[in-house]
């Protein structure tokens, strides 16, 4: 069986001194077999049984309806695609010689062996160390089962802890099983055939006017020169409160009394509602605010006529970087150096349940694993799960605030950083790029005035390079945010972030709830004490989640496709009305550095960030207007066409014998002297796994010659397709005045049928 790697740990080789190899079928003797550990004493296998009802089968390729059906005949249910053609499957036969019949497509089968079963870290943990831990179980297990199965898991924590543990000491949320556990107690739980992974229990943390005119809100649009603003939305936000956490006494920029705020509760198991962090509250102004500065004038959400949803995660502060915090003189503790801990955010799947039984179809998330991490089935897995299972909730997450410049290559920030939700393939992750407020001064000398413009250089440790130490966090809209979070994504090397928004000095509202010493004026002084400047993708987040409450709110008013959009059309729509980043620093190729070093190809050079997609943007920084064109009719003569598909029902694709494998429609580009571009982007919401379970293609092909086309996210000319992302575009530039081009979507694999998808074009002149 070829390499694969599942929850991190990659397939083990075999070994000629160790233990017996797990069974195979293997029809080539040159296929590796997977070698047995401490997690699998010979006597839990007898030789006429394998002993497991989970195995892994590879195949010659992707799946035809036939041979799922030959699979499902032998018994072998298919749970997820774990890559290289590979699928875990439930299978209760007690031998896998019945496998051998199906060779002409099945090249190897073996089990699901323990040593998969186990993240990496928890491997490396001290033997004494406990570690709470999600024990996470296989997708065909019946909740029926689930008493035997936490007795089983209680008794063997018990006989390796030496002290007694109960079933009712377990914390169950659907198919997750959570508790602290040596690692001593890991390898014997793995060996527990319906436990899928392990992995450890991270602790989440929290990661306008300026803001709105950077992504063009609020601009008239359409034959009626309407302007949209979330009319008719409902936004949840999950976050640390909301204001007083009364919807009648609170900061006017909501409307107190007005039913703007529609709910306030607490999931975090606090009896009050309030924002004595003010994270929540900030946010909140973001999403659906409009309110007036003293200085600033008005400071407008984009979705200013939405209504709001607060699910308050705030349980209590981590008061562990306040060294004088056990000080019985409050006088001199350092609130500012407290931070939020937060409750609720373990169980996501269920915050958007309760989102969607209130009415909300778009739910926001500033908050993520404290340190990065890959895609888990305990994170990442049921975002996906309940976006696939819902597929009109929109759901919002922030990229994470780990980006930092410490590897080998100064003025590079590093790859892959990337918070442990923001894996999330349906979700739409959120980067952050440069607000415009250089007037903005960083209170250094104890008063704004006195104060310095904020640097990058002031996180020292994660930027003592130039260019970046000394650029200024907000004075160039072109330019990424340092600390905003990379991908790629791993497992998968998936395109991570979707989109940027501005997260630099990002002016929103103030909770009544913090206390003067509580405030930190970090990110700047504002004159008015009812508004604060703040800054992370926490910022940039709610920003876009209002935008997509725009588009959302135009579709059900205004669109002439469907008046209940799926999640994936949302989604398409605004990632094609996304710009790329024109870059702030040009090219420095050659350029000496204060430390006598030469910069080779920094991120932030201009021919990089233009390059869409790509693992610091995304496809782009959100432009509201763009995405606009898609759903409301535009006037003509601005030379801009724009469509969309949202498939689902009969018309989804799948392998099934049932629904269509491919569909195709034309673009007639409009006739017209200058240059034009063509810019499509399909989005479907996939089945929850490490890898693309299924995987659709994006093919657009020229009107003069078919064998001239171009395939979602490769480089032009090249015939190969993507195998990692559920999101894909095509940009042609230059596209022929009058041409009709043929727009393609395929069928490649499909784990589980059927696959709904939206597809968002548009002609539009060629940017200069």
């Amino acid at each position: 069986m070829d390499q694969i790697q599942i929850n991190g740990n990659a397939r083990a080789p075999a070994s000629d001194d160790g233990p017996a190899a797990a069974p195979s079928t293997s029809t080539s003797s040159s296929m590796r077999r997977m070698m047995a550990s401490e997690f699998l004493p010979a006597s839990d296998h007898p030789k006429d049984d394998i002993g497991t009802n989970h195995i892994l089968v590879q195949v010659t390729g992707p799946l035809e309806a036939e041979q799922k059906q030959a699979l499902d005949e032998k018994k072998v249910n298919i749970l997820e695609y774990v890559g290289h053609d590979v699928y875990l499957c439930g299978y209760e036969p007690p031998s896998l010689e019945p496998l051998k019949a199906l060779s002409d497509f099945v090249v190897d089968a073996e089990v699901y062996h323990p040593y998969y079963v186990v993240e990496p870290g928890l491997q490396s943990k001290d033997d004494d160390e406990e570690t709470p831990v999600t024990i996470n179980l296989h997708d065909d297990i019946d909740h029926d089962n689930f008493g035997g199965i936490l007795e089983e898991i209680a008794k063997r924590a018990s006989d390796t802890t030496g002290y007694s543990v109960s079933a009712s000491d377990l914390k169950v949320n659907d198919k997750k099983i959570q508790l602290a556990v040596p690692k001593a107690t890991l390898a014997p739980l793995a060996a527990i055939d319906q436990v899928k992974t392990i992995n450890e229990e991270v602790e989440t943390k929290l990661c306008n006017n300026v803001a709105t005119k950077i992504m063009h809100c609020h601009q008239p649009i359409g034959l009626n020169h309407a302007v949209y603003k979330g009319e008719g939305e409902l936004v949840c936000v999950a976050d640390t409160g909301f204001d007083t956490g009364d919807p009648n006494k609170c900061h006017e920029a909501f409307g107190p009394g007005t039913g703007r705020v529609v709910a306030v509760s607490s999931v975090a198991g606090r009896t009050e509602n309030n924002d004595p962090e003010g994270h929540g509250t900030h946010v909140c102004g973001s999403v659906i605010g409009n309110g007036k500065h003293t200085d600033q004038g008005v400071i407008e959400a984009p979705a200013s006529l939405a209504k709001l949803v607060v699910q308050s995660t705030f349980a209590g502060w981590d008061k562990s970087e306040d060294e004088h915090r056990d000080n019985r003189d409050p006088s001199k503790w350092q609130p500012w150096k407290w931070g939020a801990i937060l409750g609720g955010t373990g169980d996501p799947a269920g915050l958007f349940q309760k989102a969607v039984d209130q009415k909300a179809m778009i739910h926001t998330n500033s908050w993520g694993s404290r340190s990065p991490g890959p895609y888990e089935s305990a994170t990442a897995g049921p975002i996906d799960k309940f976006i696939r299972d819902n597929q009109m909730l929109v759901v919002l997450f922030s990229a994470g605030n780990s980006g930092r410049d410490a590897d080998s290559h100064p003025g590079i920030v590093d790859p892959s950083s990337l918070s442990r939700q923001a894996n999330s393939k349906n979700c739409i992750t959120v980067g952050a790029s440069e607000s415009y407020r250089p007037e903005v001064r960083y209170p250094t000398a104890g008063t704004a005035k006195e104060g310095k413009p904020l640097v990058w250089g002031a996180w020292k440790r994660d930027f003592a390079y130039d260019p970046i130490t000394n650029d200024d966090v907000a004075n160039n809209i072109e330019g990424m945010a340092a600390w905003s979070s990379r991908g790629p994504t791993s497992p998968g090397n998936r395109i991570k972030p979707d989109v940027v928004g501005p997260g630099t000095t990002i002016l929103s509202t103030r909770s009544s709830q913090i206390q003067d010493r509580y405030f930190d004026a970090f990110w700047g002084e504002s004159t008015d004490p009812k508004w604060s400047y703040s800054g992370g993708t926490s910022m940039a987040t709610p920003l876009v989640t209002s935008v997509c409450a725009v588009i959302r709110g135009a579709l059900v008013k205004d669109g002439t496709v469907t008046k209940d959009p799926s999640a994936a059309l949302i989604k398409a729509i605004l990632i094609n009305g996304a710009v790329p980043l024109k870059g702030q620093y040009g090219s420095l190729y050659g350029t000496k550095l204060s430390n006598g070093t030469v910069y080779p190809h920094g991120e932030f050079d201009l021919e990089r960030l233009n390059d869409v997609p790509n693992f610091s943007t995304g496809f782009g920084r959100v432009n509201l207007h763009n995405s606009l064109q898609h759903v409301v009719a535009d006037d003509s003569t601005k030379g801009v066409i724009a469509g969309l598909v949202d498939a689902h029902g009969c018309h989804s694709l799948g392998k099934d014998n049932t629904h269509p494998k491919e569909h195709s429609f034309t673009i007639q580009v409009p006739n017209s002297t200058a240059s034009q571009t063509l810019k499509v982007t399909l989005v479907w919401n996939d089945p929850a796994g490490e890898y693309l379970q299924n995987d659709l293609d994006l093919i657009v092909a020229s009107p003069d010659n078919k064998d001239s086309e171009k395939h979602g996210n490769v480089p032009d000319g090249s015939a190969d397709f993507d195998r990692e992302n559920n999101v894909e575009q095509v940009r042609w530039r230059d596209v022929k005045a009058g041409g009709v081009y043929t727009v393609t979507v395929k069928a490649y694999r499909t784990t589980i049928d059927p696959q709904p998808y939206a597809v968002a074009w548009r002609v539009f002149p060629t940017p200069t």
